[in-house]
Formats: C-alpha cells, structure tokens, sequence
C-alpha cells in the first residue's frame, strides 16, 4: 500500500483557502488548538516575490488567555524561546505574533516549519 499519496490527500480535503485581503490568504488547517478549534494561519503576500506566513498573534495570546503567564514566555532562555528557535519563527512581543518571512520557493516548507511550532507550543504549555 501507499500510503503517502493518502495521506496528502486527506490534507488537501480538510484543508481551506480563503483570501481574506488583496494580500493576505487565511488557510485553515485540519490541526487542532487547546479548544479543538482548527489552526489556522495567514500568508500575507509582501510583494517582489517574498512573504510573511504569521499565527496573527493567535496562539500566545491564547496561551495568555488560558493563564500562561506572559513574563514565563518572554523570559530569556525559557521555553517560548527554546521553542521558536528549534523552528526558526520569530516573534513580535507587541502584536503577540509568530511568523516566518521567506520567499516564494521556502513557502511550503515555512507553512509547515510554523504549523510545527505552534504545535508544539500548545503541546507543551
């Protein structure tokens, strides 16, 4: 059996695309948060070929709002950090957000490499 094939499958019919500006497309993943609501992301086209692929601030505003506390999370050398290294994502205190910027050619791999990370943040916090 094949088992490749399936399963891609399966990800591209639990998956949806939705453009929400000119230049920012939300996809809806079929991976689930802390509230079994589905994770979901932006690709916000930056022009000449580059990207930014954010969570919008999603998931460390919900880990805040679920009683993470927030100087645990900013603090140096503490798990968030530990965490967003491991993936190469980057993080912007003052809009909570996570995010990737790549070019057109990285753009899978970024989805992917960010999915990974704000799972893994929910799995451990």
């Amino acid at each position: 059996m094949d088992f490749i094939p399936g399963y891609l499958d399966w990800l591209k019919d639990n998956m949806m695309e939705c453009k929400v500006k000119s230049n920012i497309t939300e996809i809806t993943t079929p991976f689930l948060d802390q509230h079994n609501d589905f994770i979901q992301i932006y690709i916000v086209e930056l022009g000449e070929g580059l990207y930014k692929v954010t969570d919008a601030g999603y998931t460390v505003c919900d880990l805040q709002l679920t009683g993470i506390d927030e100087q645990f999370l900013l603090a140096e050398g503490q798990s968030l950090q530990k965490i967003l290294n491991k993936y190469s994502v980057n993080f912007e205190a003052s809009t909570d957000e996570l995010y990737v910027d790549c070019d057109g050619s990285h753009l899978p791999a970024v989805q992917h490499q960010l999915l990974q990370c704000i799972l893994h943040l929910i799995a451990v916090f």
